[in-house]
């Protein structure tokens, strides 16, 4: 993309474009007592819970090896991160909230941890009259979006899944194993 736009500016007679490095995230260093919830959602069904036999990893090695974001190219947040300069370690003083387990049904990935609590979801379940919807649950720095009561992701989101996964600005709602590309 990134030469496509650079001969673009050229054969049109622009400046080049500016070449900023774009904003990425890690995890960083996973506890012992996250990395249950973690892995398990990240291995495909016919490898979960058996030993490594040479046919288990092969199957795991066929996977993509990309980033774990469904929303590479489309992430919003990554985009105005890059846009703005932002660091990752700007406040280090911060502790990592401890790692949520994904939510899924056969459609739908919910992640807590990519979710950066802006509320769309939110107001889009209440306008499509979801009957049990997303919410905000607690306040503060403490605040965060799930199904309320304890509910599930598929009970939360019957009508109005395809609107919130598409306005979801960083795949904390994606479709499952379907990553999204800037078009």
């Amino acid at each position: 993309k990134a030469m496509a736009a650079e001969i673009d500016c050229f054969l049109r007679g622009q400046p080049e474009p500016s070449r900023k490095k774009p904003f990425d995230c890690r995890l960083g260093e996973i506890a012992d007592a996250e990395k249950g919830p973690f892995a398990v959602e990240r291995m495909i069904e016919e490898t979960r819970g058996k030993g490594r036999l040479p046919h288990d990893s092969q199957a795991e090695a066929r996977r993509c090896l990309h980033c774990d974001c469904l929303k590479l190219d489309s992430c919003k947040l990554r985009r105005y991160a890059t846009e703005y300069g932002a660091g990752q370690f700007a406040y280090r003083e911060t502790v990592r909230p401890r790692i949520e387990a994904c939510q899924t049904t056969e459609t739908i990935w919910f992640e807590p941890g990519k979710c950066i609590r802006c509320g769309l979801c939110v107001e889009i379940t209440g306008q499509q009259g979801e009957p049990v919807g997303m919410g905000f649950i607690q306040r503060g720095f403490d605040a965060r979006v799930q199904p309320p009561m304890g509910r599930s992701i598929g009970e939360a989101l019957t009508v109005s899944a395809r609107d919130c996964i598409e306005a979801c600005p960083t795949a904390a709602l994606a479709w499952r194993n379907k990553e999204e590309r800037d078009e």
